[in-house]
């Protein structure tokens, strides 16, 4: 395989860390990329998801030591389930660790980043325990320049890179089999790995869907990828266009989704998880095939749908509604019949919806019910003033097409749609803007981070 510049230095780097044994054991690599999202929030409904990988990755190395048949015959039964565990990360932000691993192990390192590298041994452990009952050390290295906590699903890179890696290390025949062929791979089989996956981020404390999983396995250079996770998962691809370039715009405002802060920040967002259940009552009681919100685009009319929105009583819960459906009416509408405009439009109301002034916390929007459903918006308003001032700041520059925070919100980075012909330029224009604002923080160009869009997970042999 061609990796990248930027991943071959990685590689490179991990590949001579002096972490790694010398010795006849092999290192097997697993290179994950963050993901570029289009599609805030919407995999909780079952909308369409839209998504790309980006150019910046986690590579992880592990080498397993195995015991030896006398070791396996003479050895305590009382400490036959223990083994060492090293972890290591090049990147000297993130804390090394190294113990003899057993099962009180992970409520003590709950708050660290190698928890989710605990977590998926401990649940290997317990599927495959004929894999992991004969090993003796896991050595794990990690490097990456993929930022964290900036709303690129730099969590779900760690995970997918760790599990994969092992699972070529332990011999984890039915797991390696599905990671080192996705394209062969059934959706009952991407299905099962994307939900190991989630319950790792459960464990961590943070409810995720299963969209940022799927986009790390699914992703193609140069495609965008749509997925839809049930009631089976389904994903197609689109071309991106030539000279679209994704420029990530850093807020420096980091979006720790287990942090008590964030978890206290998200109490409106509660209402966001009640919508399946509110309107499978309403509407889908005689209808088996939809359970989720997102499904009654494919069975109701806009106007329809508008009706009933409009009817809704309690406030967020009617903002809500219209915000999860015209934000799944748009990415339906890209799916059939895409085109670079409607790309666009989609980006920039879809950051409208996040806006947070306060102007807009009781504003219900007017709604033309003869409409449709895709030129609304809704509100979900997860963004902060930061990101709101890149956005509104960066459509005013030359060459930027569309601007909208990424992730789940409250902090991390947005993402701009430019112009590949004036990145310069942009580029240039970008640290003005940050630089001469009073509320922007203060940035270098390193900081802007150019995508063109990469593969997704995958071994590097």
């Amino acid at each position: 395989m061609i990796l990248s510049n930027s991943d071959q230095t990685l590689y490179d780097e991990l590949k001579n860390s002096s972490y790694l044994s010398r010795s006849n054991t092999t290192v097997h690599y697993s290179r994950c990329p963050g993901r570029i999202s289009f599609s805030k929030h919407c995999d909780y409904v079952n909308n369409d998801l839209l998504y790309m990988a980006s150019d910046f990755s986690i590579i992880a190395a592990s080498q397993v030591e195995f015991k030896s048949l006398d070791a396996i015959q003479n050895e305590d039964q009382s400490n036959n389930n223990k083994f060492k565990i090293q972890i290591h990360n090049l990147n000297t932000n993130f804390l090394d660790f190294e113990t003899e691993f057993h099962e009180k192990l992970l409520s003590q390192h709950k708050e660290q980043w190698y928890f989710y590298i605990l977590k998926i041994i401990e649940l290997l452990k317990a599927k495959f325990p004929e894999n992991v009952s004969n090993i003796s050390k896991i050595l794990l290295v990690f490097n990456n320049n993929l930022p964290p906590a900036g709303g690129m699903s730099s969590s779900h890179a760690l995970i997918l890179s760790t599990l994969h890696s092992l699972s070529n290390s332990c011999k984890i025949t039915k797991y390696s089999q599905i990671l080192n062929d996705i394209d062969s791979a059934s959706a009952e089989e991407i299905q099962e790995i994307l939900i190991f996956c989630q319950e790792v981020e459960h464990a961590k404390g943070f409810k995720s869907g299963l969209g940022d999983q799927a986009a790390l396995l699914l992703a193609k250079k140069y495609k965008f990828c749509f997925i839809k996770i049930y009631p089976e998962l389904q994903y197609s691809y689109i071309d991106s266009p030539e000279n679209l370039a994704f420029l990530i715009l850093p807020s420096l405002i980091k979006a720790e989704k287990s942090s008590k802060e964030y978890q206290n920040s998200v109490k409106y967002f509660e209402k966001y998880n009640e919508l399946n259940d509110f309107w499978f009552q309403e509407l889908t009681a005689n209808d088996s095939s939809a359970f989720f919100l997102g499904d009654l685009l494919y069975s109701h009319s806009s106007a329809d749908l508008l009706i009933r929105i409009n009817e809704i009583e309690d406030e967020k819960i009617r903002n809500l509604s219209l915000y999860a459906l015209a934000e799944g009416a748009r990415l339906k509408e890209l799916k059939e019949n895409f085109s670079e405009n409607k790309l666009y439009s989609h980006i920039n109301l879809s950051h409208s919806a996040e806006i947070i002034d306060t102007k807009y916390y009781s504003r219900q929007e007017e709604l033309e019910l003869e409409s449709d459903l895709s030129t609304h918006v809704g509100a979900y308003r997860s963004s902060t003033a930061v990101n709101d001032a890149i956005a509104m700041k960066a459509m005013k520059i030359d060459g930027i097409k569309a601007c909208s925070i990424m992730g789940a919100g409250l902090g991390g980075n947005n993402i701009a749609l430019v112009d590949f012909s004036k990145i310069n330029q942009i580029i240039e224009d970008l640290i003005n803007m940050y630089n001469k604002s009073s509320i922007l923080p203060n940035i270098k160009e390193k900081q802007l981070l150019i995508n063109t869009s990469s593969n997704g997970l995958e071994q590097i042999i």
